[in-house]
Parts: C-alpha cells; sequence; structure tokens
C-alpha cells in the first residue's frame, strides 16, 4: 500500500511540475548541459555512492569491525557534504539569474520586471 501511495504522489508531483512549467512562459529553458546537466549528473553519482558507503558501513559494524565502520560512515559524512555543497551551488547560481519562488525575482537580471497577469501559474519556482 506504501508504495502504491508513493508512486501515486511522484506522479502528482511531477504533473505539477509539468503543468507549471509549461504554463508559465517565464519558466527558464532549455537546461544547458554545462554546468545544469552535469551537475545534475554529479549529483546522482554522488548520492547512490553515499547510499553504497552506508551500506558498507552497517555491514562492517554488523561484524565487528569498528575502524571500517567509522572510515565508511566518515565516507558517507564527506559524500553527503559534498552532495550539500553542490545542491547549494546549483541554487546560488539560480537565483543569481533572477530566479525566485512564489512569483519573487531575486537579483538584478533584466527578467525582474513584475510578471504578467495573463500567466496562468502565478505562484512557481523559477
Amino acid at each position: 500500500m506504501f508504495i502504491v501511495a508513493d508512486a501515486a504522489t511522484f506522479a502528482a508531483m511531477l504533473f505539477a511540475y509539468g503543468y507549471m512549467r509549461v504554463a508559465n512562459p517565464d519558466w527558464t529553458r532549455p537546461f544547458a548541459f554545462w554546468p545544469t546537466i552535469a551537475n545534475g549528473i554529479v549529483m546522482t553519482v554522488v548520492l547512490l555512492t553515499s547510499s553504497l558507503t552506508i551500506i558498507a558501513a552497517v555491514l562492517a559494524a554488523q561484524t565487528g569491525r569498528k575502524t571500517t565502520a567509522l572510515r565508511w560512515l566518515g565516507a558517507t559524512m564527506l559524500l553527503g557534504t559534498l552532495f550539500a555543497a553542490l545542491h547549494l551551488r546549483e541554487w546560488i547560481a539560480m537565483l543569481g539569474t533572477g530566479g525566485g519562488c512564489f512569483g519573487i525575482r531575486w537579483g538584478a537580471h533584466p527578467s525582474s520586471a513584475p510578471r504578467s497577469s495573463a500567466s496562468p501559474v502565478s505562484i512557481s519556482c523559477m
């Protein structure tokens, strides 16, 4: 039952994202491969690798190898910090180009003029 609810929530979020993106003429597009997509790929690899290192830490702890478990846990923490730094860099870059949430534009960007009231979606993140 949980998986069905999770899948329905994920589908609803994807639908909402797609609707907001298509309905909002000010949405940033298309995404350039560098740095946006490349950063997303690196973030995904870092996140998946940190999942593997935490599994290795748990397995080492279950077998009583405390030093090995702490090393794997340290690697997981480093990867988590790297993921957070990459995510922060991505948000800083978005906000620096004038993007914002809930119709609020941040930064000195030519597109920071008020939105047209004709846009069907006025509450969105850019």
